[in-house]
């Protein structure tokens, strides 16, 4: 395995995106906070010289394998040892072998998910009826939807309950500074969100939808992605992915014209974990 260096970065971007559907966050990350970068998930890069293939790494701990092909995974140990890791995520093939190879897969997980990796072109949404209009997230009242996503990091995303209401107000300020997310509104009442966790080109990857509890069961979650994704293919986006947190969102995804392409994996350590 050779270190990247930035003439690697051109390189490094043309390689995830010909594997896209399991690249969107070290794509993502790459794009926006570079290589090497000072930001929480700036990522470093190894090279693999007989694959082609590369391991990413964000400053904050979170490992990225795109490995395709890989099998001398013990190789990648030396890599991480002395390093903060927070988690794990990609194809779930390489993810469970790399954790395994490292000695990572029987620490405390807050989530530890074999998720159906789904895909759409948005060539395919079909029109569909329904109530509601979609608003930008700074458009909703700001408490109730941090509420929303301090209830996603509690049943999604395991996040402990102390800790949940602190990490949704960030994530909601970051959401609505980049304008990824959106409320569905049913007149004057908010009952859904729904948003892309990464932009790459002309590819979306969804995340974060939720619906409260009490509102559950009446097809707001559908009918809000549907109309994000509308808005989308309007922006000139082709393709959408997204892996589906359980059985009841995989549901909802295929209804709304996704289909099972693969299996992706969401390893997030309960605690800063270190390799050895």
């Amino acid at each position: 395995m050779r270190r990247a260096t930035q003439a690697d970065a051109p390189a490094i971007d043309r390689f995830l995106a010909a594997h896209i559907e399991t690249s969107m966050f070290p794509l993502s990350n790459l794009r926006t906070h570079g290589l090497d970068g000072s930001h929480p998930r700036a990522i470093s890069v190894w090279i693999d010289l007989d694959t082609g293939g590369m391991l990413a790494v964000t400053r904050e701990g979170m490992i990225l394998p795109q490995l395709p092909g890989f099998r001398e995974w013990a190789r990648l140990k030396p890599l991480l040892l002395d390093r903060p890791l927070i988690g794990c995520l990609g194809e779930t093939d390489q993810v469970r072998a790399l954790l395994m190879a490292c000695g990572l897969q029987d620490r405390q997980m807050n989530i530890d998910n074999d998720e159906p990796l789904m895909r759409m072109n948005l060539s395919d949404l079909a029109e569909q009826e329904g109530v509601g209009r979609l608003v930008p997230l700074a458009a909703a009242p700001r408490e109730i939807i941090e509420g929303w996503r301090a209830a996603y990091h509690r049943e999604v995303l395991g996040t402990p309950a102390d800790q949940a209401e602190a990490v949704a107000r960030r994530d909601i300020e970051s959401y609505i500074g980049a304008d990824t997310h959106r409320a569905l509104f049913i007149e004057d009442d908010p009952v859904a969100m729904t948003g892309f966790n990464a932009i790459c080109g002309d590819v979306v990857q969804v995340g974060g939808v939720f619906t409260p509890k009490d509102l559950r069961q009446r097809g707001y979650a559908g009918r809000a992605l549907h109309l994000h994704l509308a808005e989308a293919a309007r922006d000139g986006k082709m393709r959408a992915i997204l892996f589906a947190a359980s059985e009841a969102a995989a549901g909802v995804y295929k209804r709304a014209g996704f289909r099972i392409i693969g299996s992706y994996s969401m390893c997030l350590f309960r605690d800063p974990e270190r390799v050895g």
